[in-house]
């Protein structure tokens, strides 16, 4: 899928700094290394001397002196073999000396053989849900109980608050991981619940997209039509888990209600659970969208009513929510 430049840029230069990193760690290491223990770091050495002296017989055709490349291979197996044993010995990690590349695969290049690496392509990923989020994400330890006045509404909360942990607790391990909306009046917790959940699934490296309605179909109308750059939709079809926030705030036309169709039944029918959630009653919500949309949100998606009064209002009260 096409990214755009400000994302593609921003990836290639965490894998740039990812490598100068993992670099400076192991310059760092072979220097403590040659202090305490002289004899390894030579043999360390050794070891990667033998490499470049393989690379020179490749280059000048000597790849046919068997005995000559067999006699560099063994001293290569022997002082790897004698580095990795010493470094137990003393009780260091055997790989203590191998560059910390947070890819193996590709040493942190982004590529292999000319080739995007998956890490590169996950990255990527995690980078346009993360431009989505806008910082808007919360934790379940930002619940405030002491709002809720009412002794019904807090009971409510209790159990759903209690619910939605178990749901992000689960949610790697589930196998049918349910879509949720999240419907009822303003001020009610919906939008500050979804991004709790959001912010819990990120801080453990799934890939979330928190947003509004109206903020994705602009994106990805503008992308359309106005060829913007970047591809929201591919964005949200295969991220970790989808919040639409705000669901009936956005301009309807036909073209939005076809992107909202497919971001729906697409990641349904690839198990990937989505988060609506609506101002408006269900009765409005069928009313307002077409049938193949509307059951699927009514029809397959857990409905999560909020109740009782405006929680939001006393928050701004207090300077919480400007």
């Amino acid at each position: 899928m096409p990214y755009s430049k400000e994302i593609i840029d921003k990836a290639m230069q965490t894998i740039d700094e990812r490598r100068l990193s993992a670099e400076q760690e192991n310059e760092r290491r072979l220097e403590e290394i040659n202090l305490r223990f002289p004899d390894i770091y030579q043999k360390e050495k050794l070891t990667r001397s033998t490499v470049m002296r393989l690379m020179a017989a490749a280059a000048g055709g000597k790849w046919g002196e068997t005995e000559l490349l067999e006699k560099i291979e063994k001293e290569r197996r022997e002082s790897i073999e004698y580095v990795r044993s010493h470094l137990r010995q003393n009780g260091y990690p055997e790989d203590y000396l191998d560059t910390p590349f947070t890819c193996k695969v590709c040493g942190d290049r982004g590529s292999i053989g000319g080739k995007a690496c998956e890490c590169y392509k996950k990255l990527l990923k995690e980078l346009a849900a993360a431009q989505m989020t806008n910082g808007r994400l919360h934790s379940f330890k930002d619940v405030r109980m002491d709002v809720y006045s009412n002794p019904a509404q807090l009971a409510e909360m209790t159990k759903l608050i209690d619910y939605l942990k178990r749901y992000t607790e689960s949610f790697e391990r589930s196998a049918n991981r349910r879509s949720l909306l999240f419907y009822g009046t303003t001020g009610t917790g919906k939008t500050f619940l979804s991004s709790c959940v959001a912010g819990e699934l990120a801080s453990r490296g799934l890939t979330v997209c928190f947003g509004t309605a109206y903020e994705y179909f602009k994106s990805i109308e503008d992308e359309h039509f106005k060829k913007t750059g970047g591809d929201t939709e591919s964005t949200l079809l295969n991220c970790d888990l989808l919040i639409i926030d705000d669901l009936g705030s956005e301009f309807r036309t036909s073209y939005t209600e076809s992107v909202l169709y497919n971001l729906l039944n697409t990641r349904l029918e690839n198990g990937r659970p989505t988060i609506v959630s609506t101002n408006i009653t269900l009765d409005a919500l069928k009313g307002r969208y077409n049938e193949r949309i509307s059951s699927r949100i009514c029809g397959v998606f857990l409905p999560i009513r909020f109740n009782g009064e405006d929680v939001r209002l006393k928050l701004q009260g207090e300077g919480i929510y400007k």
